[in-house]
């Protein structure tokens, strides 16, 4: 019945761990918001009323970012709730709790493609490895010999999944898929060096993204310094009585972000 149960809650969009049948923190916590949600009493326990009422749900429909349309199949990592987000042939299929990126090698903000895959991979990487092409590392969606690091900031950028969960989303998900990675955890810490142009990472995107909602970068954020990005500084800097550098420096991160240490919004 437990895994009936994670089952009926996953299709609920509730993230209950891997489907293993074993009653846990996750599944419980689960419970708890899905009784809550519904305007039962969040007892955390089983019992026939809510059983029920799950029974007869229809599948949760939640809406796929229009950057993953249109797609077969296809996967959401948003990090600042460390949860990834399955869909296929459109449709919500699933959503798991995972493992990301630190401050200091942040996961890769943007819309990627899978580019290989991989079965038990060996090392550190668990029982399956999707591949990434995000270009400034190697990058990918993989299991974990530790499943205790599950929901925190460990890795370096890549996706750590339960084994067991990675395991379904590797059978779904095809060589070609879009991979959108949404959400900033890190605040400003992310900021710890000088960008300039022909600089890459999730810092250069994240600038980017901001100057495109300042109305100052008209081409996609895509995490590559270029000249549109220093153009777009140029502007940024002369509204803002900075020196006109073209580059990211402490005063520019200072003038659009704020000092380091402060807390994602």
């Amino acid at each position: 019945m437990t895994q009936e149960l994670q089952k009926m809650l996953r299709n609920q969009n509730y993230i209950v761990g891997p489907l293993d049948g074993i009653f846990g923190g996750l599944t419980r916590s689960a419970l708890i918001s899905y009784q809550k949600d519904s305007g039962r009493r969040p007892t955390g326990l089983v019992d026939s009323g809510t059983l029920h009422e799950l029974r007869h749900k229809p599948l949760a429909q939640v809406s796929l970012p229009k950057e993953l349309l249109p797609t077969q199949s296809a996967i959401w990592v948003e990090l600042d709730k460390a949860r990834l987000t399955l869909f296929v042939d459109g449709k919500y299929t699933g959503a798991f709790l995972v493992a990301i990126g630190k401050a200091s090698t942040p996961s890769p903000f943007g819309l990627w493609r899978v580019v290989n895959k991989a079965l038990n991979p060996g090392g550190d990487f668990g029982a399956r490895w999707l591949g990434i092409d995000a270009p400034w590392g190697s990058y990918g969606v993989h299991g974990t010999n530790n499943p205790r690091i599950i929901g925190k900031q460990v890795s370096n950028g890549c996706v750590r999944m339960f084994n067991q969960d990675v395991s379904e989303v590797f059978e779904h998900v095809f060589v070609g898929a879009r991979v959108l990675f949404t959400g900033n955890p890190y605040g400003t810490n992310v900021f710890d060096r000088t960008l300039r142009l022909g600089d890459m990472g999730s810092d250069v995107f994240l600038v980017q993204e901001q100057l495109q909602k300042l109305g100052l970068l008209s081409t996609s954020a895509e995490g590559i310094f270029g000249p549109g990005t220093v153009a777009a500084l140029y502007k940024f800097q002369l509204q803002t009585g900075l020196a006109k550098t073209g580059v990211f420096d402490k005063a520019t991160r200072a003038k659009m972000f704020g000092p380091v240490g402060r807390k994602a919004r």
